[in-house]
């Protein structure tokens, strides 16, 4: 019986052994994997530092071996593992470029650089942080293109990236960021068209891509983002035919005014902030009424198309009532809601009653310069007719009725038409229009 108890007794210490030494082992392995990553951390911030070649307010002077890494400046690790997830250092005015191993950083989960002065290429490797929410690399001078294996940081939120010297396409990739709310990309020089993929960001709030080079349509899938709230493609090459009329479905503007028509360095406009713009159904000219039930308000005071004050659906003939009260703003020098027009009086009404007999009268005073004989240019037979035709195809297109109104389309030919006998009349000294 007593040789039973001390083999029992025994037994339970070897067991108890083994298990104390199978535990410490397990706690060793698993500090010195905590230290070889916090190691990986250090080394990977201190080769970042090395590459900031301009640091005038010393945001980086904390960053030695006096302080452990989580204390230095923009620098948050996570409680348990001591491991780097924010990398936070905006409007620091730092100078220079990043490095491979910023992509080691593998548990960040903000990266925020924006307004600072770093250059060179968005590196590859940050495709590889895959708890990654939030990268913001805005204002800056980053080039090249943008990483399609940034489809890698699946967790990705909000991607910022406006304002630099980005190039080339948009990679069809991110179209896989499931979780992404924000892409801002204006303010580059991308270019080529806007990719289809785009259109399975179901998560996406929004989408800035004004002041690009993008080109082509604009693609039907982007009208399945339930979740939108602002697309911006201002000053791009698209113009408010080519959204009516030429993209692969029809898009509505809703907000046509002068704020949002923007000129170029060669005076070509552009149709910018897209805040309100809506898709359409492919072969329709008009939302269905429970879709328009969402949208709200619909354009701005005096250019907004009557018929949105009653309740109807967002159409393309609403644009063309926008577009007309500005051709009829440029040419006259009067906005619609001046104080002059009230009662019964608008600015539809104003050019109407005037054209043609008394279309000098109307015509914005800026335009009514002299020649080198002491003429005026718009006193010639020929402009004056073409200032007839304009003045005629901006009241058309601000009817009230909206089945009066001229199709972009024809509006835009019969401009063209206007501008190329204009520039084919000799008026020896005069200006353009």
């Amino acid at each position: 019986m007593m040789s039973r108890i001390v083999f029992c007794s025994v037994s339970f210490h070897l067991l108890l052994l083994f298990w104390s030494s199978l535990l410490s082992y397990g706690s060793v392995a698993f500090a010195s994997s905590v230290f070889k990553g916090n190691e990986t951390d250090r080394l990977a911030l201190l080769e970042f530092k090395a590459k900031v070649t301009h640091d005038p307010l010393q945001v980086l002077s904390s960053w030695n071996d006096s302080n452990h890494f989580c204390q230095w400046e923009g620098v948050t690790c996570s409680r348990r593992h001591q491991r780097v997830n924010r990398l936070v250092l905006p409007d620091s005015k730092l100078e220079g470029s990043l490095l491979p191993s910023i992509g080691n950083l593998s548990f960040l989960r903000v990266l925020q650089l924006n307004n600072n002065s770093f250059h060179n290429e968005i590196l590859h490797e940050i495709g590889h942080l895959f708890r990654l929410q939030f990268l913001g690399l805005e204002n800056n001078s980053f080039g090249g293109e943008i990483p399609s294996n940034l489809s890698g940081c699946a967790n990705l939120e909000w991607f910022t990236v406006g304002n630099n010297k980005m190039v080339g396409k948009v990679p069809g990739e991110l179209g896989s960021l499931a979780k992404l709310r924000g892409l801002y990309l204006l303010l580059n020089n991308l270019s080529g068209e806007v990719p289809p993929s785009l259109g399975n960001l179901s998560s996406l709030v929004v989408l800035s891509a004004s002041k690009n080079q993008f080109e082509g349509r604009i693609p039907a899938t982007l009208g399945r983002l339930k979740r939108i709230q602002i697309i911006a493609f201002g000053e791009n090459k698209l113009s408010v035919d080519y959204l009516h009329n030429h993209g692969q479905t029809p898009m509505v503007h809703c907000d046509l005014k002068p704020s949002n028509v923007l000129l170029d360095d060669e005076l070509t406009a552009h149709v910018g902030d897209f805040g309100l713009a809506r898709f359409l159904p492919e072969g329709t000219h008009s939302l269905s009424s429970n879709q328009t039930s969402s949208i709200g308000v619909r354009g701005t005071v005096g250019y907004a198309a009557p018929e949105y004050g009653m309740g109807s659906e967002v159409s393309t003939h609403g644009d063309v009532y926008s577009y007309g009260i500005l051709l009829l703003e440029m040419f006259t020098g009067k906005r619609p809601t001046d104080e002059m027009f009230n009662g019964d009086l608008n600015l539809h009404d104003f050019v109407k009653a005037a054209i043609p007999e008394r279309v000098i009268e109307i015509v914005d005073p800026i335009l009514l310069q002299e020649n080198e004989g002491g003429q005026t240019s718009l006193r010639s037979h020929s402009v004056q007719e073409s200032l007839i035709s304009i003045f005629g195809i901006g009241v058309t297109c601000s009817s009230r009725s909206p089945s009066e109104r001229t199709n972009m389309d024809d509006v835009t030919s019969q401009l063209h038409s206007i501008k190329n006998k204009v520039l084919q009349t000799p008026r020896r000294g005069q200006k353009l229009l």
